[in-house]
């Protein structure tokens, strides 16, 4: 098999006609690309370079060789650059899953930022229930998932997922507008509750901060849509909880901090303890990033 060192070393010489402008190029001696040239005749047999006094000259066998082997060392040369990418996380793919319902606030500058930083690098993004994407990181067809978890209701996780904390949200307490009632949680113990939390284990943190403060929540309506749940409270279905978001538009109720211990949602991204390359590292702290203008 030919030697793509030699062989590179003879395309330049070939196209330059000039041991010396060929080591400028290699960033070798031009004694070193004269030696290359010379193994590379002595593994074929030919003669491919005719040294004279002053000059060289490259034979017919040196010129045929060298066009049909510019192809093959540009080949080589892409693969070197990938794989030099590769090692430092700046090719191959990068596969996200999301359970968030503000994942287009969080996800879309991600994936610009990552476009910008790491252009050769394959995203794929899918959407999952938040147990199939612990499912999915842990038996390795994702790379990363974001999802929720609350601190009043924390998620088990399996030993072999990492958790890295990437924003988290106060709830704010939904009442309608001009609510005169006491603001307190246990003064809101008798009136219907319209959950804007996930289903499940969002639902589960709100009945255990309820019970710290000594009732059980009386749940009329669950939506993980901000204004599906603002526009229940206006309609008199009873008092709301959803996360601290940035309001938009005119709003028919009051909202404000709910302002209970462990009353938080966390935005978490998982994935596994020993990821196979530094794109996982990289793909969490631009998330991290990007939270910190969507998230507040």
């Amino acid at each position: 098999m030919l030697n793509p060192v030699q062989l590179r070393a003879l395309t330049e010489v070939v196209r330059t006609g000039s041991f010396t402008e060929a080591a400028k190029k290699l960033g070798y001696t031009s004694s070193a690309v004269s030696q290359q040239v010379a193994a590379l005749e002595r593994t074929l047999g030919l003669r491919l370079v005719i040294r004279e006094p002053q000059r060289i000259r490259c034979t017919a066998a040196a010129t045929r060789l060298a066009q049909r082997g510019r192809h093959a060392v540009a080949v080589l040369t892409s693969l070197e650059h990938d794989v030099r990418a590769l090692a430092l996380g700046q090719a191959g793919t990068l596969r996200i899953g999301t359970s968030l319902d503000s994942s287009a606030g969080l996800i879309a500058p991600t994936l610009r930022a990552l476009k910008v930083s790491h252009p050769r690098l394959e995203l794929t993004v899918s959407e999952q229930s938040a147990d199939e994407l612990v499912e999915s990181v842990r038996v390795g067809s994702l790379d990363v998932a974001l999802l929720y978890d609350y601190p009043a209701a924390p998620r088990a996780l399996p030993p072999q997922l990492a958790c890295v904390e990437i924003g988290q949200e106060p709830w704010d307490l939904v009442t309608p507008a001009g609510w005169r009632d006491g603001l307190a949680l246990r003064d809101l113990s008798t009136h219907p509750w319209v959950v804007g939390l996930d289903a499940g284990v969002g639902k589960r943190a709100l009945v255990t901060v309820c019970a710290a403060a000594g009732f059980s929540p009386r749940i009329s309506a669950t939506s993980t849509n901000r204004d599906v749940v603002l526009g229940l409270v206006s309609a008199g279905m009873g008092i709301g909880v959803v996360p601290a978001l940035p309001q938009r538009g005119v709003l028919e109720v009051d909202v404000r901090p709910l302002g209970e211990t462990d009353a938080t949602r966390r935005t978490i991204a998982l994935h596994r303890r020993h990821p196979a390359d530094d794109n996982v590292q990289v793909a969490v702290q631009t998330l991290q990033q990007s939270a910190t203008q969507t998230l507040r």
